[in-house]
Formats: structure tokens, sequence, C-alpha cells
């Protein structure tokens, strides 16, 4: 049973970067000068989300984080909670 521990932790690795790159790291809203209502989500792994909210429309912009580098954040968010204990 134990030939398969290596891929139950890859896949239990792959579950929490997807989950943790799709949280919300901040969220601002503002209004622009010609009245749009203008909101922009920024997720953990860098991507951010423009949504023009007067206007309906959406931008994506996607972001470069490699695996490893979500990886190596997620460990470093948790010895932080760890140390805020």
């Amino acid at each position: 049973m134990t030939q398969y521990s290596d891929l139950v932790a890859k896949a239990r690795d792959k579950l929490k970067v997807e989950k943790w790159a799709s949280s919300i790291k901040s969220i601002e809203g503002q209004r622009h000068k010609n009245n749009d209502w203008i909101v922009t989500t920024t997720y953990k792994n860098g991507d951010i989300q423009i949504e023009n909210v007067s206007k309906n429309t959406t931008k994506f912009i996607k972001s470069n984080m490699s695996y490893e580098d979500m990886l190596d954040n997620i460990s470093r968010e948790e010895a932080d909670a760890i140390a805020w204990n």
C-alpha cells in the first residue's frame, strides 16, 4: 500500500494549491471619473479580475506564478498561522 503514498501526497498538494489559488486576497472598488464603478478582485495566486459593473464587462489577467511558488506561499502562510497562535 505504501507504493501509492507519493501519488496520494501529490494529489493532496494539487488540491490544496487549487483551493488556495482560487481564494481571494483582496477586493477593491473604485468609482472612476466617467462614473464607472470598477471592482478589482485579486486572488492569492496573483490572478486579477477587473469588473466594470456599470458596463457589465469583465477582464481577467492571469498571473505567471508557478506551481512550486504556490506551494511555497502556502507553506509560508501555514507557518505564519502557527506562529501567530
